[in-house]
C-alpha cells in the first residue's frame, strides 16, 4: 500500500516539477512519511523513477495486445483511444523526456522500444488500407514511413502542447488532429467509409 502510494505522489510531482526538481523529502512529505520511512521502500530517487516507468511500461505493452480486426477504418479509431488513453494517464512521461534521455539510458532504451513497435503497428496498419484500397498507393519512396513516424510524434506531443498553451485536450480534439493526417491519403473508397464510420459517430 505504502509502495503504491509513495509512486502515485511521485508520478504527480514529476508531472508537476519535472524529475530533476523533485526531492525524496517531497515526495515523503507528499505520501505523509519520513524520508527514512520512503528510503526503506526505495534506496534513492533512480530506483523511484525505475519503478514509475516500470508501471508504465506495462501500461504500454499492454495497449499494445490490444488485438487489431484489421477490417475498417475503426482499427485506426480504436488505437487513437487508446493512446490517448495512455498519454492522459501518463503525462508526467511527455514533459520528462529530455531528462529521461540524459539520465536514464536504460529507460529510454526501454521506451524507445516499445514506442518503435507502436510505429510498426501503425505502418501495418498503413499498408493493410492500401491494399484495401482505402489509402492511395504510396506516392515516394518510404511516404507512408513518414506517415506513420507523423502519427508517432502527434501521440507524443500533442497533448502535453495543448496543456502548454492553455487550450483544451480532449478526446475528439486529439483524434481529429491525427485523422487529419491521413484524410489526404484517402481514396474516394476511404473518404466514404471514413464518413460511415468515423464522422457519423
Amino acid at each position: 500500500m505504502t509502495r503504491n502510494k509513495i509512486l502515485i505522489e511521485a508520478r504527480q510531482l514529476f508531472y508537476e516539477k519535472g524529475i530533476a526538481n523533485v526531492r525524496l523529502q517531497q515526495i515523503a512529505d507528499k505520501t505523509n512519511i519520513s524520508v527514512g520511512n520512503l528510503a526503506y521502500h526505495y534506496n534513492n530517487k533512480e530506483a523511484i523513477v525505475s519503478a514509475v516507468y516500470q508501471k508504465v511500461f506495462y501500461d504500454l505493452s499492454q495497449m499494445l495486445k490490444g488485438p487489431l480486426k484489421q477490417k475498417d477504418l475503426s482499427d485506426f479509431n480504436g488505437l487513437f483511444d487508446a493512446i490517448y488513453q495512455f498519454v492522459s494517464t501518463n503525462r508526467f512521461c511527455f514533459n520528462n523526456v529530455w531528462e529521461i534521455a540524459r539520465n536514464y539510458p536504460g529507460i529510454q532504451a526501454k521506451w524507445e522500444s516499445l514506442i518503435g513497435k507502436v510505429l510498426l503497428q501503425s505502418q501495418k496498419m498503413i499498408d493493410f488500407h492500401v491494399k484495401r484500397n482505402v489509402l492511395k498507393p504510396e506516392p515516394y519512396k518510404d511516404a507512408y514511413h513518414q506517415l506513420a513516424q507523423h502519427l508517432i510524434i502527434n501521440f507524443h506531443f500533442w497533448i502535453p502542447q495543448q496543456l502548454i498553451k492553455g487550450k483544451p485536450a480532449t478526446l475528439n480534439l486529439f483524434k481529429h488532429s491525427l485523422w487529419s493526417l491521413l484524410y489526404p491519403h484517402f481514396t474516394a473508397k476511404g473518404i466514404k467509409e471514413y464518413d460511415k464510420l468515423i464522422t457519423a459517430r
